[in-house]
């Protein structure tokens, strides 16, 4: 679950590890914390929820024939879906990079 205001402002990509996976349509809209896709691994499934709100507008179909990409590559070429943000008030809810990597270091 990427809470990274960076990440949305410069990419808006969205990544997670997974085995197998269900990509967005194309020209979809999403509302902030809407299931914009799911991730299945070994053990459970999982589903991708926006931080943002938002239109998509590609998907990296790349994922359907290699979907082991977003466990090698989850910051490039394992992206699900970039989304053209509908509200830019919400990455103000966002962490920066920093306060993302503090967060993972208390957990």
């Amino acid at each position: 679950n990427c809470n990274c205001k960076e990440d949305f402002q410069q990419l808006a990509n969205l990544s997670l590890a997974g085995r197998d996976h269900h990509l967005p349509d194309v020209d979809a809209e999403f509302d902030v914390g809407e299931e914009v896709s799911s991730v299945e691994s070994v053990k459970a499934v999982g589903d991708v929820a926006l931080p943002v709100s938002g239109i998509v507008k590609a998907v990296n179909d790349a994922l359907s024939d290699t979907p082991t990409l977003v466990n090698q590559s989850a910051e490039d070429g394992g992206w699900i879906c970039e989304i053209e943000l509908t509200d830019t008030s919400e990455l103000d809810d966002l962490m920066d990079k920093a306060a993302y990597d503090a967060f993972l270091e208390s957990e």
